[in-house]
């Protein structure tokens, strides 16, 4: 009997340990974050803010932004619907509905505000808690493969925001924003940004657009959000008084050569395989007339506003504007 008792002890310790092990494991195995940030509007998630923190109703986000900014919520440099909604700003709504429950602005305290305010961020989409504390991980950032990584830029084109560095020839586009965050359980000392993007992209089956050009409010002309210095005052750059000089590097230039090459490759091979696809019969005739020519119409064209370089995973040093974006809004 004794040795029984041992013995289902034994067993029971063993799978235990075998349990904690394996939760462990589950948690190393976890996959990093995707190569591109998921894109959330700032009026998308204004709207959800509203819900989530009972501060009334709101029929848009225009309406939603306003409610907030009352309440004392809102980023460094205002709401602007159509940008997205990146780590800093995070870190800044983070800190501001922090803020606006001590003041007892808000109708529920302040573990249940920031508790709110988290479940609305993983709601839209974006798991992502802004590290305040000044005491960061010694852990370095987990990224994708740099094959996975490669493979999305040469298929998709370079993503708005990411948190990894990108692949050599894109690192021109970007801007480096030094902001510490947690990504689910992942660590990352700040984010890449490019310089000028304008997206049109489907949520819920509506197009909508992120971006970073808008309206100037001083000069209420179209110009760009500088990713690096939105929260200072002085993040707005005019679209017409930006230098139109080109690319300000030979290492740009090589960069900008490289990846337009890749791209003109890829059409090569997509017209090589359709070729041999009508002559093998597995695509019909009427695809036969086709020419390179055809393709183009598809292939990704980049107007590289800004240079910059990369020193280093921790220190990317961004560039004046300098491309011919296309303004939206």
């Amino acid at each position: 009997m004794k040795k029984m008792l041992v013995f289902l002890l034994a067993a029971g310790l063993f799978l235990t340990q075998a349990a904690v092990y394996a939760q462990s494991d589950q948690s190393a195995a976890k996959a990093p974050p995707p190569v591109s940030q998921p894109l959330v509007r700032e009026g998308d998630l204004a709207v959800k803010l509203v819900e989530f923190l009972k501060i009334g109703t709101a029929k848009n986000e225009a309406e939603a932004e306003t409610r907030l900014g009352a309440f004392g919520i809102a980023p460094k440099n205002g709401w602007i619907a159509d940008y997205p909604v990146t780590p800093d700003i995070i870190g800044e709504l983070q800190k501001a509905v922090s803020g606006a429950a001590d003041a007892k602005r808000l109708p529920i305290g302040k573990e249940e505000a920031l508790k709110a305010f988290r479940t609305a961020t993983v709601e839209a989409g974006i798991p992502i808690v802004a590290e305040l504390s000044g005491k960061y991980p010694e852990t370095q950032p987990r990224c994708a493969e740099s094959s996975a990584v490669d493979n999305y830029y040469s298929s998709e084109g370079p993503p708005a925001v990411t948190y990894c560095p990108p692949p050599p020839d894109y690192g021109y586009l970007y801007a480096w924003v030094p902001f510490p965050f947690f990504f689910d359980v992942f660590f990352f000392p700040g984010f890449f940004i490019l310089h000028d993007f304008h997206k049109v992209i489907i949520i819920n089956k509506t197009v909508v657009v992120v971006t970073n050009h808008v309206i100037d409010p001083k000069t209420k002309t179209v110009a760009l959000i500088d990713p690096v210095k939105r929260g200072t005052g002085k993040g707005f750059i005019t679209t017409s008084n930006r230098p139109r000089t080109g690319f300000a590097s030979a290492e740009a230039r090589k960069s900008a050569a490289s990846i337009f090459e890749r791209s003109r490759e890829r059409m090569r091979s997509a017209h090589s395989r359709m070729r041999t696809g009508v002559e093998r019969g597995a695509i019909p005739s009427g695809a036969r007339g086709m020419s390179e020519s055809s393709f183009r119409g598809n292939e990704r064209s980049f107007s590289p506003p800004s240079m910059g370089g990369r020193d280093s995973f921790g220190a990317f040093r961004g560039g004046g504007f300098s491309g011919h974006g296309n303004p939206g809004r």
